[in-house]
């Protein structure tokens, strides 16, 4: 009897936690993969913190905390503006949209050329150019520390 409210309490424990990610997945952008990743780390680690048996239990969580992190870099995806900031990209050019130069920089103009140097000076469109790339370089570089990471410790998340 004890098991069946146990597995009761645990599921509607577990729906409770879960609705608010699950509502909001969607299957269309890996940020979603990334968030309920997140998530799932994050309850893990809080588990070995509270629950955990192991004389490593408080190890264990900070393993678990630490690809919980990558994971939440991983979803919220702020590399770009991180490294727009990190070059004071707005202090230089600080009347500038980059979600403008972004949209300009990926349409032709009239004559097929994606050519944004009408809005912006050379130097401006190389730094961002140059911060795009050191994005994507970062956002591969975590990505793949973190799927790594976990192949290397998850196998020693348990209880």
């Amino acid at each position: 009897m004890s098991n069946i409210y146990y597995s009761i309490k645990n599921g509607v424990t577990n729906l409770i936690k879960w609705f608010p990610v699950i509502w909001k997945d969607r299957d269309y952008d890996n940020a979603y993969l990334y968030k309920l990743l997140w998530k799932k780390l994050q309850n893990m680690a809080n588990m070995q913190r509270r629950e955990g048996h192991s004389t490593n239990s408080e190890e264990i969580a900070e393993q678990i905390e630490y690809a919980a992190n990558l994971a939440h870099r991983l979803w919220k995806n702020n590399y770009f503006d991180e490294t727009l900031n990190k070059y004071d990209y707005y202090t230089k050019y600080p009347d500038t949209d980059a979600n403008e130069i972004m949209h300009i920089d990926n349409q032709p103009n009239e004559h097929g050329n994606y050519d944004v140097t009408w809005s912006t000076n050379e130097t401006q469109l190389k730094l961002f150019r140059q911060c795009g790339k050191e994005a994507d370089d970062l956002f591969e570089e975590e990505h793949k520390q973190l799927f790594d990471y976990m192949k290397r410790y998850s196998k020693s998340w348990w209880d």
